[in-house]
Order: C-alpha cells, then sequence, then structure tokens
C-alpha cells in the first residue's frame, strides 16, 4: 500500500515536472491554407470540426444481384433509416416506379414453404410490396416482392439496380476531425453529388493536402502514418490539457 502511494506520488510529480518546463500550446492547427475541409490523395475528405456533420451522398448506385427462392420470388427490403426510398428500381433491365407498385396491406402476406406459395389474402401473381412503420422509431420498412414471371421460376439469379441518396450522422474522431471517403458504401459506390450539414460539396474544388493529418490513439500525426507531430522542432510538448511525446 505504501508503495502505491509512493509511486502515486512520484507519478504525479513527474508530470507536474514536466507540465513546468514544456511549452504550452493550443491544440495543433489541423486546417491546410485556412481551409477547415480538403483531401488527400486518393480523394477522401477531412472536415475539422467539434460537432457532428450530416453527410449526404446523393446519385449512389447500387446494385444487388439476389437469387429467388423454391417457389420463384424474389424479395427486396428497403428502410428509410439512413437513406429516402428509391423512387425507381429496375429488376433484370426493366424499370418500376416505387409508388406505383401495388401495397398489400397485411405485414406478412407470404412465405414459401416447401416450394409451395402460402398467402395471407389474396394470392400476388405480379410485383407487389408491404411497407410497415415502426411506432417508436417512425422508420418505414418496404420489402418487395418479384414473382416467378419476373424473376425466371426458382433458384435464378436477379439483377437489382437502382440510384439512391444516403445519409450519415458523423462525428468529429479524438483528434477534432471527421475523415469521409467519396464512396458511401462499402462496396465503394462512389456518390455523384456530396453535401456536408446541407451545402454541397464540390469535391474536385477542394485543395489537396499532400500531408494529411492521422489520428491514433488520440494523438494527431502529421506527415505520414509514421510521422509524430512537433512543436517548435521538438516531439515532446504539450498542449493545455496533455502532454505529446
Amino acid at each position: 500500500m505504501r508503495n502505491h502511494r509512493l509511486l502515486t506520488i512520484i507519478g504525479t510529480s513527474i508530470v507536474s515536472l514536466l507540465s513546468g518546463l514544456l511549452p504550452t500550446i493550443a491544440a495543433p492547427d489541423l486546417t491546410y491554407s485556412g481551409a477547415s475541409r480538403y483531401k488527400d490523395a486518393k480523394d477522401n475528405i477531412y472536415i475539422i470540426t467539434g460537432s457532428e456533420n450530416e453527410i449526404t451522398y446523393a446519385d449512389v448506385a447500387v446494385t444487388k444481384a439476389p437469387y429467388s427462392d423454391a417457389c420463384g420470388f424474389i424479395a427486396l427490403k428497403l428502410s428509410d433509416s439512413n437513406s429516402p426510398f428509391p423512387s425507381a428500381i429496375a429488376f433484370n433491365g426493366i424499370s418500376d416506379t416505387v409508388g406505383s407498385i401495388p401495397l398489400v396491406i397485411e405485414k406478412s402476406p407470404y412465405k414459401c414453404v416447401n416450394g409451395v406459395a402460402q398467402w395471407k389474402g389474396t394470392p400476388q401473381t405480379g410485383v407487389f410490396q408491404t411497407s410497415v412503420t415502426n411506432a417508436n422509431s417512425s422508420i418505414t420498412v418496404k420489402n418487395i416482392y418479384y414473382p416467378p414471371v419476373r424473376t425466371g421460376g426458382a433458384f435464378k439469379q436477379g439483377l437489382i439496380a437502382y440510384t439512391a441518396t444516403l445519409v450519415k450522422n458523423v462525428k468529429p474522431n479524438a483528434c477534432g476531425f471527421i475523415l469521409t471517403p467519396v464512396y458511401a458504401n462499402s462496396q465503394k459506390k462512389k456518390s455523384g453529388t456530396l453535401s456536408i450539414n446541407g451545402s454541397s460539396i464540390n469535391i474536385a474544388s477542394l485543395p489537396v493536402n499532400p500531408n494529411p493529418p492521422d489520428c491514433v490513439g488520440g494523438k494527431t500525426l502529421t506527415g505520414s502514418a509514421t510521422a509524430v507531430a512537433t512543436f517548435g522542432g521538438s516531439s515532446l510538448y504539450r498542449t493545455l490539457k496533455n502532454i505529446y511525446f
């Protein structure tokens, strides 16, 4: 117990000594040539901010290639949790206007059992959709069903394509910036239009920072992934709250 207290006292004394000897600076300036928004050589966008930003990716090309079930139906599930519903969807090259697809009131009107379609209510032979809104979250989920006449039968692969707008609320990292790619999802579908907090961003006109910052363990690194931030040529310095070394 005494040793623990002694180590605590020694550690506190060292921090106090360093705080008194090292130069005090504000947090590193992460702007580039005065710009708080810029990009790197790969078009990744950096936003210097202390608050959450709403980032909207518009005109994102989405493609899916699902297989039909044993009854010959393909179901496409859509949610408006982070994206408005597309206005039109193409299935195997034929476009359907989402607002014109017949709506079936039943929550789960169809299921396939041992290759036989079972229905709640009237059997459907054409494209149809269901729509359910969560009363607590106000999130709506749509399921669009493509029948055998469109899919070609059981276990056939279809091609679904549509254009989407994706909205993400992104908080800055511990170093005070947001790093966002120009692609909107894991499939790396590039966005035709990108906006931040409602303001359209011209990606081509953003300045290119050849040595953008990196954030590792809450410390800002500049120059490269292995470089260390410095102040006055020293790699050991302190801010008003932290010591960097």
